[in-house]
């Protein structure tokens, strides 16, 4: 859990124990209009701070971009999975953001937390346009499913791909019909593309979608883990 998060459930618990605290003197002086005034002025002072809070946290969530809301979906999916995930991050090593164009994935790894092998599994940027793309290739296989260079056969990674796509596909179909379009595979790594329709889906929803889609396509990877 972030730092933004608990500390917003901290204001709002402290808030809620103030107002029963409240209401508590109030019962004990038989609301007495002394007291009762006093109490509004108290739930007044309680109340705007929290008030303030819950205002400010909805807006920051309603600032941040799709390809944001999505990274912070794989980040908590990563940390889920550290023996299998690593990232997002940058595709270099020592990236400089700042200095130039760049590719952020969720890399396969393996349970080496040193290890510089990291086939890509999720691009990030595709993220802003509502597009996850779920990558599956021989690193996928080597690296994170220890399988040996001559076991990862064409053969081995394309049947892994399909069930990938397959179950995929029909968790979405079930689920988010009329909020997506599947588009053609361009490469021989890529297992399946979705185009979210993710302005009509909406932040909250979007972030779902990509949690289950993920989620999904990694338990049905690492099923094939030697």
């Amino acid at each position: 859990m972030n730092k933004d998060r608990i500390n917003e459930m901290l204001s709002i618990a402290l808030g809620i124990m103030s107002v029963l605290a409240i209401i508590g003197l109030l019962i004990n002086s038989n609301f007495d209009t002394n007291e009762l005034l006093g109490s509004v002025v108290n739930f007044t002072q309680v109340a705007i701070p929290v008030l303030v809070l819950l205002v400010a946290t909805t807006i920051k969530k309603e600032n941040k971009s799709f390809s944001q809301i999505g990274k912070e979906a794989l980040m908590f999916i990563q940390k889920k999975n550290e023996d299998f995930l690593m990232g997002p991050r940058y595709n270099r090593e020592n990236y400089d953001p700042e200095k130039g164009q760049g590719l952020e994935y969720l890399f396969v790894t393996n349970t080496d937390p040193k290890s510089k092998l990291r086939p890509k599994l999720i691009p990030i940027q595709p993220l802003e346009e509502g597009v996850l793309a779920i990558y599956i290739q021989k690193g996928t296989l080597v690296y994170g499913l220890n399988y040996s260079s001559e076991q990862a056969t064409p053969e081995e990674i394309k049947k892994i791909q399909l069930e990938v796509f397959n179950s995929v596909s029909e968790l979405i179909q079930k689920k988010y019909v009329g909020f997506y379009e599947i588009l053609p595979n361009s490469k021989d790594d890529t297992a399946i593309i979705i185009d979210f329709n993710e302005e009509k889906l909406g932040k909250k929803k979007f972030t779902k979608a990509i949690t289950e889609c993920t989620e999904l396509a990694i338990s049905k990877i690492k099923s094939y883990k030697k």
